[in-house]
């Protein structure tokens, strides 16, 4: 799945190194405006997920652990997405979520031209 698919958490696991269990959005679209009401839907959506305890059905290895949103995108950010990031940042950790992103393995994309 993808950002695109709001309700389908597109990947879960834990860190091995930090024990942190991490809901990870799989971003392959480039920054622009429709592109932050993907984020936030996906956002809701995974932040749903946890609130209403259907992580712990789904992935009982969570029961315990810190839930981080990890965003994964191939693109590098513009400075407006880090604003959004900042936004969505806080909204997580007054929930008692966290919100990290990062790019690619192999670094974002964009960087490669």
């Amino acid at each position: 799945m993808t950002i695109e698919h709001a309700l389908a958490v597109d990947a879960i696991g834990i860190n091995k190194e930090t024990g942190d269990v991490h809901l990870t959005i799989s971003d392959h679209l480039p920054w622009g405006r429709s592109h932050y009401s993907l984020l936030e839907a996906k956002v809701n959506a995974y932040l749903n997920f946890a609130e209403s305890g259907e992580i712990y059905t789904t992935y009982p290895d969570a029961r315990g652990r810190n839930l981080v949103v990890h965003l994964i995108a191939k693109y590098r950010p513009t400075p407006e997405a880090e604003m959004v990031f900042s936004q969505i940042s806080e909204y997580l950790v007054a929930r008692g979520l966290t919100f990290v992103h990062t790019g690619l393995p192999a670094g974002y994309d964009d960087d490669a031209a």
